[in-house]
């Protein structure tokens, strides 16, 4: 026998609060939850991180993740069809993933327009962007700040397309943050350019 599970379907507006919100605030949250396009996040300070990892969704949406949460943690947006593009106000690091562990990147498997990873970002962590799904992401967009000064083993694995990075300082600049050799040559950097 099977039973019936009642996916929720919200529309309008949700309200993130560290004191929770109509749909529980934990890991993979919005798993299987059917998001239209009108659907607007307001995070609030004090909230706990929404993971939207394995969201599924109508109609993508921009998301902009306010500047109290500092790290990305594994698994945060994997697989996650909800977003077109999501932007961070505070991020400051996105630490190693031990994908020999099962851990699973931050954006893996996701589908995304664009990810502007703010403008006070200092360390991309071994796998930290990396795509190690078997799902094909073609044409991403990262913007990445000049804190940046380390870039780890595999961190933007997994890109196939036209996949750009916009970095906002110099040539000069991008050649002297640690590990940029980790970034793949099929990945175009484009210099002095900064999210709209």
């Amino acid at each position: 026998a099977t039973a019936d599970v009642n996916v929720p379907q919200p529309s309008g507006k949700i309200n993130i609060t560290e004191n929770g919100t109509d749909i529980d605030v934990s890991q993979y949250a919005l798993a299987d939850v059917d998001v239209n396009a009108g659907l607007e996040i307001s995070f609030k300070e004090g909230a706990p991180f929404m993971l939207f990892g394995y969201t599924v969704t109508s109609g993508q949406i921009d998301i902009e993740v306010p500047a109290q949460y500092t790290e990305l943690y594994d698994g945060a947006f994997s697989y996650a069809q909800i977003f077109k593009k999501l932007k961070f106000l505070g991020l400051q690091r996105i630490p190693n993933v031990d994908v020999s562990n099962g851990e699973l990147p931050p954006f893996t498997g996701a589908n995304f327009e664009s990810i502007d990873l703010g403008t006070s970002l200092t360390s991309i962590g071994n796998y930290g962007c990396a795509n190690t799904a078997s799902v094909t992401i073609r044409d991403a967009i990262f913007y990445l700040p000049v804190t940046l000064t380390n870039i780890g083993t595999n961190a933007f694995h997994g890109y196939e397309g036209n996949t750009k990075i916009y970095y906002a300082g110099t040539q000069t600049q991008w050649e002297n943050i640690t590990g940029v050799s980790n970034v793949p040559q099929t990945i175009r950097i484009i210099y002095e350019t900064t999210p709209d």
